[in-house]
Order: C-alpha cells, then structure tokens, then sequence
C-alpha cells in the first residue's frame, strides 16, 4: 500500500497535527501504517516522535493479534521489500535475478501473509503459476550471512510456541503457583496483599497473554516487584529467584512419561513448522541497505531425546538430542517479567 500525497503532505505537519490525523484516519489500519513508517525510515529527518507513534499504534494491534516486540520491525521491512520487489525497483530487480539464479524461478510478485497460524510471512508468485511459501528472518545488524548455520541462527526464536501445545508449560506453572504466588512469605516480602487468584484464573489471564497480567493480583504483583527493582528474577535488589526455587521440582516432575509427550508434542510442532515453509530468506541491516541469502527447504529435525538443563541465574532450557548431531534447544521463560506474565516456549 502506497501513501497519498495527502497522507506524505501531512507528514510534513509537526507531530500533534500529524497525531491528530492518524487518529482520526489510520489507527486501525496496520497496512496503511507500515507504509507510513517505511515512508518515515527512509525520509527520517525531524520525524523521530512521528516515526515512534506510528510504532506504537503498530505494536497496538500486533499485541491483540499477530506479533509483539521485534514484529514491528519486521513487518516494515516485509512491506519494504514487498514494494521493491513488486515495483521492481533497482533493489528489487537485483533480488529477482538472484532469486532466479538460485531457485531457477522467475518472481511474478510477492505477498504478504500475516497471522500467528502461518509459520511463514510471504509467498511468492512465479511467473509459470508456481509459488513458494517463504520464512524471512532478519535482523538490524550487519553481518557474513554466509557464516550462518540455520535461518534463524540471529532470531531471537524459530517458533514462539503456544503454551497450551506443551503439557510440560502448564506442569511449571503449577509448581510456580504453588511454591511462589502462594507463598505467603514470598508475598508479604515483595508487598503483595491481595489474596492470589485461583490457579486457572492465574493461568488463563497471566500466564497466557502475550502482554501484562490482566488478573487484579497479578497487576499488584508486577507493581509491587517493580518497585523493589525488578521481577523474581535474583537480580536488581530481588533477593529470590524463583526459577531456582522450583528447579529441582520441575526436574523431578520431569518423568520418563512426561518427556515421552513432550517428545511428541515438539516433534508434531516441528513437522508442522518446518514443512509448511518451502523456502527460506535471511536478511540483515537496515532499510534501504538490506542483505539477504537465500535457503532451500529445511527438513525437521527427529528427536530422539530431551534434556533439562539449568545455569543459576538463567532460563530452564529443554535440549532436545536430534538424529545424525542435529541438537537444538527450547526455552521455558517469562516474556513480561520473571513470574508477572507471558510464559513462553521459545523454540530455537
């Protein structure tokens, strides 16, 4: 989607004029606002704070569906080199000869594909009615793309994983509920006084969200450690960290049957994820002066074994032992705040 010249005109205006027209035009139009903030990156002069609104407004509607955090970054430059390859530009004509060098494909077009339930970003249309479904991972940062072992070697995750798809997410934060938010110790030192809620109530609303806790205690919770410097993470004057209080529990709890299903649930979300991207771009640096590499299919891996590995101070880390040395690891951590929201199963 391109601006209008109403739209470029007003990012002209100074930023409460250009507030005041977002507002009233755009706030939920997340393809019309990735194209302000691609016209911002590139035309960045005096409009930081407009650039960093239209951020915001992004990040809004990425939190209530798709993707949080680093998803604004990369849905610019998805859009960024979606207009470039389309309106073959000097950049884009470039890609589409290399692209064609390295799959024998010519590109007809490319289209972006938005959604947590697609484990790719874009397809892309080829001019003899074929297309290939493609994962694109990337990163600000400049560097030997070819020295790169997998894909998604500098993303922070290959899947973010759903907690209700892992039984053993749902086993930690038992323990976690019953050893911390139960605690009355715990609670009168981090100056909580609000009775904890039940523990589905804390599962459903605090646990899941990809955001901040949503019951009446746990928002308590998060102010309350906050004011003592932190999360229950040992760090900042947080005398306890609760991933070490519950470790030796979690390991034990971690039973040959438990392993079992983790073991098929993994691997059924592994199959699901790899097999449904038929291609694969990495990208680097920052718009316009973007890299790329190009991959080919990547099969999933076969897991054979699951190890829990834990370093003081650090995530609980699940090692999954793959066939023929293809080892790779899983990361049970809280996204909002150790112990205040968003439980996460990052798969790496």
């Amino acid at each position: 989607m391109e601006l209008s010249n109403d739209d470029i005109q007003y990012t002209r205006k100074n930023k409460k004029v250009f507030i005041k027209y977002i507002n009233t035009n755009y706030t939920d139009d997340i393809n019309k606002l990735n194209a302000f903030e691609v016209y911002l990156k590139v035309n960045n002069k005096g409009n930081k704070g407009k650039l960093n609104y239209i951020d915001q407004c992004i990040r809004k509607i990425q939190n209530g569906g798709k993707k949080s955090g680093n998803g604004s970054d990369e849905s610019i430059r998805l859009k960024w080199l979606e207009e470039q390859i389309n309106n073959n530009t000097e950049f884009g004509t470039k890609f589409k000869d290399d692209y064609k060098k390295f799959y024998n494909k010519t590109i007809q077009k490319i289209e972006i594909i938005g959604g947590r339930k697609k484990h790719y970003d874009f397809i892309i249309h080829h001019i003899d009615g074929t297309y290939y479904k493609c994962e694109e991972k990337g990163t600000k940062d400049r560097y030997d793309l070819n020295k790169s072992e997998t894909p998604w070697q500098k993303a922070v995750q290959r899947l973010n994983g759903n907690l209700k798809d892992f039984d053993i997410t749902y086993i930690y934060a038992k323990i976690w509920y019953n050893t911390i938010v139960c605690s009355d110790e715990i609670n009168e030192m981090i100056g909580n006084t609000l009775p904890p809620p039940p523990f589905d109530e804390w599962w459903i609303n605090d646990c899941c969200p990809q955001g901040n806790p949503k019951t009446e205690w746990g928002i308590d919770n998060k102010k309350n450690c906050k004011n003592k410097g932190g999360s229950l993470n040992g760090k900042n004057g947080v005398p306890i960290d609760g991933r070490e209080m519950i470790i030796d529990e979690l390991k034990t709890k971690f039973t040959y049957e438990i392993k079992g299903f983790l073991i098929d649930q993994l691997q059924k979300k592994i199959n699901e994820t790899m097999n449904e991207k038929d291609i694969w771009i990495t990208t680097c640096g920052t718009i316009p002066n973007i890299k790329y590499r190009f991959w080919n299919h990547i099969d999933p891996e076969i897991i054979k074994d699951i190890k829990i590995k834990y370093n003081k101070g650090a995530d609980v880390i699940f090692e999954c032992i793959g066939d023929n040395g293809k080892n790779f690891e899983c990361y049970l951590r809280w996204g909002k705040g150790c112990g205040l929201s968003n439980l996460r199963f990052d798969i790496r």
